[in-house]
C-alpha cells in the first residue's frame, strides 16, 4: 500500500499525461493508464503485461502509482509512473525497479518540485542512475498542475523520447541553447514553433 501524501496528483498527472500521448498517437492507436497505487490491476492492464510481469506483481505485492500502455504499430509499450512530493534518489531506483520488472518502455518519476540541486548535480555526472540500456532512460519530470504542464530538465536529458521530445515545455532557466540564437525572432511573425536543431517546442518557451 502507497503512501496517501501524493494521491491528490494522481488523477491531474493522469490527465496531463493522456494530453501528452494520445498527442503522439494516431486514431487507430490506443492510450490507457489507471491507479495501480493499491496493487490493484484491471483486466485491461493485465492484458498487456507478460506472465513473468504478472507473476512478480502477485507474489512480491508491489506496484507502481500510476501503470498503463499505449497500444503502437503493432506493439504494446507499457508505461509506469511514480509520484513524489519531492524527488530523492532512493525513487529513482524505485521507479528503476517497477520499469525493469514491468518491462515498461516509458518509467516516469514525476514530482511537483524540481529536483533538488544536490541530486540533480549527482544524477548529471553519473547518467547511469537512470539509465536503462537499451531501454529509454528513467526520466524525471516536474508537473505543474496550474499549468497542466510537464517541465523536463534538458541538461539531464539532452535527446528524450518521444512522445516527449517535442512535447515538453523548459522552464526558463532550462532554454536549450540553441534558443538563445533565435530569439531575436521572438517579436517576429517568423518565429518558428519548433527548434530546427534540437525540436524542443519553442512557442512553450517564450
Amino acid at each position: 500500500m502507497h503512501s496517501g501524501k501524493e494521491e491528490h496528483l494522481y488523477e491531474p498527472i493522469k490527465k496531463a499525461l493522456a494530453s501528452v500521448f494520445i498527442h503522439f498517437l494516431e486514431l487507430k492507436d490506443d492510450y490507457y493508464l489507471e491507479n495501480t497505487s493499491s496493487g490493484m490491476f484491471s483486466d485491461k492492464l493485465k492484458g498487456a503485461l507478460d506472465d513473468s510481469a504478472l507473476h512478480i506483481i502477485r507474489v512480491e505485492r508491489f506496484s507502481p502509482d500510476l501503470t498503463g500502455f499505449i497500444r503502437k504499430d503493432n506493439s504494446i509499450r507499457i508505461i509506469t509512473v511514480e509520484v513524489k512530493r519531492e524527488i530523492k534518489i532512493k525513487h529513482i531506483y524505485k521507479a528503476k525497479l517497477y520499469a525493469e520488472i514491468l518491462d515498461a518502455t516509458y518509467g516516469l518519476l514525476i514530482s511537483p518540485k524540481p529536483i533538488p540541486e544536490d541530486i540533480r548535480r549527482f544524477i548529471k555526472h553519473r547518467s547511469r542512475v537512470t539509465s536503462r540500456y537499451p531501454s529509454d532512460p528513467i526520466l524525471i519530470l516536474q508537473f505543474v498542475e496550474s499549468e497542466n504542464r510537464f517541465f523536463l530538465d534538458n541538461e539531464l536529458y539532452l535527446y528524450p523520447p518521444e512522445p516527449f521530445k517535442s512535447f515538453l515545455a523548459l522552464s526558463s532557466t532550462q532554454k536549450p541553447k540553441c534558443f538563445e540564437m533565435l530569439k531575436r525572432f521572438s517579436d517576429d511573425a517568423s518565429f518558428p514553433d519548433k527548434c530546427s536543431v534540437c525540436n524542443y517546442m519553442l512557442s512553450c518557451c517564450k
